[in-house]
């Protein structure tokens, strides 16, 4: 779960795209919001599976693909 966690984050188009003054992550943050909440938000959970990210404003809205779930 940990690497997958890793690898999703390390993709600029579904998981986070450093930009230059915000992180745009998945909408799925944003979906699940309460559910970060618990771990100490969508930031901590940022910053446990990728350190390097820049302390930055959080935007989720990089698009979901469901084409992943076969619901499309």
């Amino acid at each position: 779960m940990d690497e997958q966690a890793k690898n999703f984050l390390g993709n600029a188009e579904k998981g986070l795209k450093i930009e230059k003054d915000s992180l745009r992550v998945s909408q799925i943050f944003d979906w699940f919001e309460k559910d970060f909440a618990v771990k100490g938000g969508i930031k901590a959970f940022i910053k446990n599976y990728k350190p390097d990210a820049p302390d930055l404003n959080i935007k989720a809205n990089l698009p979901y693909d469901w084409d992943v779930n076969g619901l499309n």
